[in-house]
């Protein structure tokens, strides 16, 4: 198994410095939001990989 880009020590350390999330419209909610552990992995994937944005495995989200 590969190792994780965001180990459980660092992310509880970068996870308190991150926005809240938006609150979704009642009318037009759009896509459910991810959290931002999720997020700030893809994040990472792309900087780290050099792939672009929309080559994002969807495993990743």
């Amino acid at each position: 198994m590969a190792r994780p880009l965001l180990d459980d020590a660092r992310g509880a350390t970068i996870e308190p410095r991150l926005p809240p999330p938006k609150r979704r419209r009642f009318r037009f909610p759009g896509w459910n939001p991810l959290d931002n552990r999720r997020a700030l992995t893809a994040i990472l994937f792309v900087l780290n990989t050099g792939i672009p944005w929309e080559a994002l495995p969807q495993g990743m989200g």
